[in-house]
């Protein structure tokens, strides 16, 4: 069946007000809690635009963006070979292939008495199992070091949607979403400058200079709802202005006190009164 109400639903309709650009610059040589130094960060606004305020108050955006800020410097793990996490593994991968030389050249020498006893082919698999394990433990630091990054980067992604979903989910008509905008390597453009997806924003702390991808934290409101939200809790409502409009300028007629009229000038002239005319008459009935 159709709706029944006489009056239409209202018309729900995501508008953008503000979009908090994320600075993707960090320092290359950090390890988070140990050693942090600078992140990936959104700077906090000085002002907020009073069309934004009506939905998004400023100390309302100071902590939203403090927040983040927090959870993008815990979860901060450079993946490149300038993170000190990876000299460490090239060490300790030389320091095991180390090991293992010494301990090969014992064994050779174990296996010149043991020539009488032991056949061909059991010391050809004795070999081909030693060169396993040698590669395994040689590769072994390198894959900690790639498991230490995929964990960062799901506990990163994790932590920030759902601070995002948890703060959507207060059903006041604005809502947060993580987007981006960029151009790939082979010069197609992904995301939006007024909207895209969290995998764009991610491709924005991947460009650490801004040159190629930018990040942001868009404001959405959603008219249908804003107006649920602004009846049930006796709250006026206000229409958003989207982003990068101007508010509309309101023009005042003005309106003469009761019993007089306004009289065009031309008029005026016409009965040769050269003084400076009234802006308006007394209306005669």
């Amino acid at each position: 069946m159709g709706n029944t109400s006489s009056n239409p639903p209202p018309e729900r309709e995501e508008i953008l007000i503000h979009s908090f650009l994320l600075d993707a610059d960090y320092d290359t040589c950090q390890l988070p809690l140990i050693f942090p130094r600078k992140n990936a960060m959104f700077q906090t606004p000085a002002v907020l635009d009073d069309n934004v305020q009506e939905f998004l108050r400023l100390e309302e955006a100071e902590k939203i963006l403090a927040d983040l800020n927090k959870i993008l410097r815990l979860t901060a793990f450079n993946p490149t070979v300038f993170n000190p996490c990876f000299l460490l593994a090239v060490v300790a991968s030389y320091g095991i292939l180390s090991l293992h030389h010494s301990s090969s050249d014992e064994k050779e020498v174990e296996y010149e008495w043991e020539e009488l006893t032991v056949g061909e082919e059991e010391e050809e698999e004795e070999k081909e199992e030693e060169e396993r394990s040698k590669t395994i433990l040689w590769i072994l630091p390198y894959l900690c070091f790639v498991v230490i990054v995929l964990v960062a980067k799901f506990c990163r992604k994790r932590k920030l949607t759902n601070y995002v979903a948890e703060w959507n989910s207060r059903g006041n008509g604005v809502t947060l979403s993580f987007g981006g905008v960029g151009t790939t390597a082979r010069g197609v453009t992904v995301g939006s400058e007024f909207g895209g997806t969290y995998d764009n924003f991610n491709m924005a702390m991947r460009d650490p200079k801004g040159h190629w991808f930018k990040g942001y934290l868009h404001v959405f409101v959603n008219t249908g709802e804003r107006q649920h939200w602004c009846s049930a809790n006796g709250t006026s409502y206000v229409a958003p202005i989207p982003l990068g409009e101007e508010a509309p300028v309101q023009i005042v007629v003005y309106q003469p006190p009761p019993g007089y009229a306004l009289v065009p000038l031309a008029e005026l002239q016409t009965t040769g009164n050269t003084s400076a005319p009234p802006p308006y008459e007394k209306a005669t009935v």
